[in-house]
């Protein structure tokens, strides 16, 4: 059985279960070592899939650039995570009788722009505070690892993520053809044509006015697409929601609905 060198740059337990899965498309001609290189940047661990130094990397689709390195593929997406960003807070900042179960003026720290803007969208009263040893609240899409904090779940459809959240990826290099043959076992398609979506409303994107934050797109009972948008205007917050019966130009009608409303 031949050995494959493989990276993984995640963080969250929970993911790690599709690293098996991957395992078990190469079985039984190959067994997988995977290594975590913590230390090192994701561009690098590209350029060492680029150089053909590791044969895969598994990360998280939202981290991904949206233009890859030459002769870099997203090869396999797994299945995607139903919630994709809580609230996190200290006990003593709980208040069920408000939104969000957040006392008033909770000091909460956030990552980005995205974040920053759409929770003030929700809660204008919060104090938003750069470091988190100083919040009482905070947001992330990871596991936290202290027991004492309250879990408060945040609707993507009211909370809209990065462009891609919630699946991982799988990234080879293009000419390695007999092991994305085996590799493509794990990919699910479902969330490839949702993600893709989101990923081409940023990448469309040609407005030097407009900043896209969130993009949450998702298939309804009935089979219909919906796809629900945040986005960055002269520090003013615009929003676009749409669905339709297919996925088809969905992307860019996102868009046209951002630019009427700019203009």
């Amino acid at each position: 059985m031949s050995n494959l060198k493989a990276l993984y740059n995640i963080i969250d337990p929970e993911d790690k279960f599709w690293l098996n899965h991957i395992e078990t498309c190469f079985l039984p001609s190959y067994s997988v070592e995977w290594n975590t290189l913590n230390d090192i940047s994701l561009e690098s661990q590209m350029s060492y899939i680029q150089k053909e130094a590791y044969h895969l990397l598994v990360v998280k689709l939202s981290d991904l650039p949206l233009n890859l390195p030459d002769k870099v593929k997203i090869i396999a997406l797994s299945p995607r995570k139903i919630t994709h960003e809580q609230i996190w807070c200290d006990p003593n900042a709980i208040d069920f009788e408000m939104d969000y179960r957040l006392k008033k003026n909770t000091k909460i720290y956030i990552q980005d722009q995205r974040q920053q803007y759409q929770i003030s969208s929700l809660r204008s009263d919060l104090e938003i505070v750069s470091s988190k040893t100083d919040s009482e609240a905070y947001i992330s899409s990871d596991k936290e690892l202290d027991h004492h904090k309250i879990n408060i779940a945040l609707n993507p459809k009211e909370f809209m993520p990065m462009a891609g959240s919630g699946a991982l990826a799988v990234v080879m290099h293009e000419e390695d053809t007999a092991l994305i043959n085996l590799v493509r076992k794990a990919h699910h398609s479902e969330t490839a044509v949702l993600t893709n979506i989101e990923r081409k409303v940023v990448k469309l994107n040609r407005s030097h006015e407009l900043n896209i934050l969130g993009v949450y797109c998702y298939k309804a009972p009935d089979q219909s697409f919906h796809i629900l948008a945040s986005g960055l205007v002269n520090g003013q917050l615009l929003k676009a929601r749409l669905s339709q019966t297919t996925s088809h130009g969905l992307a860019e009608k996102v868009l046209e609905s951002f630019y009427s409303q700019i203009n």
